[in-house]
């Protein structure tokens, strides 16, 4: 179930019944003793009488009664207290407008409409708003893998790092064939070093 139109009030509702004879009347009771008239043809966010007292008791419950010899109309009104309250309904109360009965039903089609309308409404934006926070989180997860991946982000500098590597492999590898060949050349010369020194040992001897 859900509500078709609300309204706000100023003590907690015990009870409420509808007019017999005016399908636009309802007549709310209320924990203080008081109670509201509400008119949905004059008026749906707010009752056309608030806090009318009765007894100081809270009302718990309300019948209407219809007078055997004329249009009186009363309403009977029973509280915490024990205590029964008949209450003369005025002629505006009960006498019912032209074409009454087609305006309130046209009233709750439009009511029944617009709640379905803001119902699915609702459901569309909590939709909405679930796609966003679950691409939004596969976002940042794809952003954390290529941050930690050596292939993106970062990883492009680590991909510019691994080239610098093979670069610097290639350059050690380069140095190495020099080292090579500086050692070569040493050892070339050490040895026709020692051959000389031999040679002058043995023409010493």
């Amino acid at each position: 179930l859900s509500p078709v139109c609300l309204g706000s009030l100023r003590r907690a509702a015990t009870t409420a019944v509808w007019s017999p004879t005016r399908p636009a009347v309802i007549i709310c009771a209320k924990n203080d003793g008081s109670f509201d008239v509400w008119d949905l043809l004059d008026q749906t966010h707010k009752p056309i009488l608030n806090d009318r007292p009765v007894e100081s008791e809270s009302i718990t419950s309300m019948q209407f009664y219809q007078s055997p010899t004329g249009s009186t109309r009363y309403l009977a009104a029973g509280d915490t207290g024990g205590n029964l309250h008949i209450l003369e309904i005025p002629r505006s109360f009960r006498k019912p407008l032209s074409n009454e009965t087609k305006l309130v039903e046209a009233f709750y089609e439009r009511e029944i409409k617009r709640v379905e309308y803001v119902q699915k409404r609702n459901e569309i934006l909590s939709k909405q708003a679930g796609e966003e926070s679950r691409n939004k989180k596969k976002q940042e997860g794809n952003s954390d893998e290529v941050a930690g991946s050596p292939g993106g982000g970062s990883g492009a500098s680590g991909g510019g790092n691994n080239s610098n590597t093979m670069t610097a492999d290639g350059g050690e590898a380069g140095a190495s064939q020099q080292t090579v060949t500086v050692d070569s050349q040493a050892e070339e010369a050490f040895q026709k070093m020692l051959k000389k020194f031999k040679a002058e040992l043995c023409f010493d001897s």
